[in-house]
């Protein structure tokens, strides 16, 4: 499994925020419904975890 360049993105805004983030706001950023953000949070999510990243997703917080 590979991330989207969009996911890719998505990922390092997360990493880059300083709390957490509403999915509003990230659709918002991306020009994306807040549906299209949520599939795109679960590849993430799925990704690390398929990497063994738990610090990662332990950090990653969304709201919405």
């Amino acid at each position: 499994m590979q991330l989207s360049k969009r996911e890719i993105s998505i990922t390092l805004t997360l990493i880059d925020a300083n709390g957490p983030l509403m999915t509003a706001l990230l659709a918002e950023q991306f020009e994306m419904s807040v549906r299209s953000i949520k599939y795109d949070l679960d590849n993430i999510r799925a990704w690390l975890e398929q990497k063994n990243s738990r610090s990662y997703l332990e950090e990653i917080k969304v709201f919405g």
